[in-house]
């Protein structure tokens, strides 16, 4: 992800010295944290990606599995808050292809039976397609492209979101950096 490419800068860990304060071993800490989930995440979210295309439950669940561990993704202090929200952003592309393909079989079948109307002379069965089996498709058709609406609004929002926390990080890193290095000079 291209607003995760100025993270490279910082190679090395903080090494924690036993003469640093406590202020400094938390710096410290938090950059070497906050370096290693940045670093995990851009290694995994194209995992997560692959695996999500591939529409095979088995590889998904096996990808949360190498990813996240045994435990539920969302508990435990150790997750990587990057690739949990990425998860989320990649749950809602896949919805977005099933709605998508969705569409396209409802397309077919609103095709089918407007054909079946056209020929039919059975006035029941005109009455029928007319009045239930027509519009329950359009209807079906227009929940997905809600659905595909809503989909699309929620994974820029995401997105957005992630690249403001990312950010908000980046800041916080250079205050700790700079803290870091004051705290040093004295």
């Amino acid at each position: 992800m291209k607003y995760l490419k100025n993270w490279s800068l910082y190679l090395e860990n903080f090494e924690i010295n036993d003469t640093d304060t406590s202020d400094i071993k938390k710096a410290k800490e938090k950059l070497n944290t906050l370096r290693s989930q940045i670093d995990e995440f851009n290694n995994k979210y194209k995992d997560i990606d692959t695996a999500y295309k591939t529409n095979d439950q088995v590889k998904i669940d096996a990808m949360e599995k190498n990813i996240f561990g045994n435990t539920d993704v969302k508990n435990g202090a150790d997750r990587n808050e990057f690739l949990v929200k990425y998860l989320n952003i990649a749950k809602k592309k896949r919805e977005i292809e099933k709605s998508v393909n969705n569409i396209a079989l409802d397309n077919a079948n609103l095709i089918k039976s407007k054909d079946i109307l056209n020929v039919t002379t059975d006035k029941e069965i005109k009455n029928r397609y007319t009045k239930d089996v027509i519009p329950s498709i359009q209807k079906k058709i227009n929940t997905s492209k809600n659905k595909i609406k809503n989909n699309e609004n929620d994974i820029n929002l995401q997105i957005s979101n992630i690249q403001k926390e990312m950010s908000k990080r980046e800041k916080d890193l250079m205050d700790y950096i700079k803290k870091i290095e004051t705290d040093s000079k004295k």
